[in-house]
């Protein structure tokens, strides 16, 4: 069996030692520096600055900071890392993780809502309502007490999509600010938005 004499070799350790010696002073400024601009103090934010400060001469990973205790130990002694709590060494309060569930959560919600307008808008179909607004056609005085309760519910369903809304002078469209069903049209029915 052969014996690997590269870790005997006393080059080799030499110039393992200065290197490490070179890493734990290019820490040492670094850490100086970003308490010195009151920067974010967190290991990927010290890698980021040495990198940026000595180039691609001396780097370390955030990760061999964190798990080497001579690194982690120098950043302590000048940055105090151990006694900061993790959310405050946060630049945010949400992680990646976090803010791509909402915004998987969000794009459901969407898709739902699409599908229940394209339900709502095929029963209106279904229904023959005109698209023209009621104000055109002379209205019957005589009104069924079904047709009314037809005609409330299809209002506070185009309400809830929130394509519409009632304020004093009727049922306005919200894109284009039109009225779409008059005051005096919904009292002679006598609709009101639902609570």
């Amino acid at each position: 069996m052969k014996i690997d004499k590269r870790k005997y070799n006393d080059n080799s350790r030499e110039w393992n030692n200065t290197k490490v010696e070179e890493r734990k002073l290019a820490l040492k400024v670094t850490c100086q520096k970003i308490l010195k601009l009151q920067e974010p103090i967190t290991f990927s934010h010290i890698a980021k600055t040495m990198k940026l400060l000595y180039e691609k001469n001396i780097t370390l990973s955030a990760q061999t900071i964190s798990q080497t205790n001579i690194y982690r130990s120098i950043c302590n002694d000048i940055l105090n890392i151990d006694d900061i709590p993790e959310k405050k060494r946060k630049i945010e309060n949400t992680s990646r993780i976090e803010l791509s569930n909402e915004l998987h959560k969000k794009k459901i919600l969407i898709s739902q809502l699409t599908r229940e307008n394209k339900i709502l808008r095929e029963r209106i179909q279904k229904s023959n309502i005109p698209e023209n607004t009621f104000s055109e056609y002379s209205i019957n005085t005589r009104i069924d007490k079904v047709s009314i309760e037809i005609i409330n519910i299809l209002i506070n369903e185009l309400i809830k999509l929130g394509d519409f809304y009632i304020d004093r002078n009727g049922l306005i469209r919200e894109t284009d600010g039109k009225i779409f069903i008059s005051n005096q049209i919904l009292e002679l029915f006598n609709i009101k938005k639902e609570a």
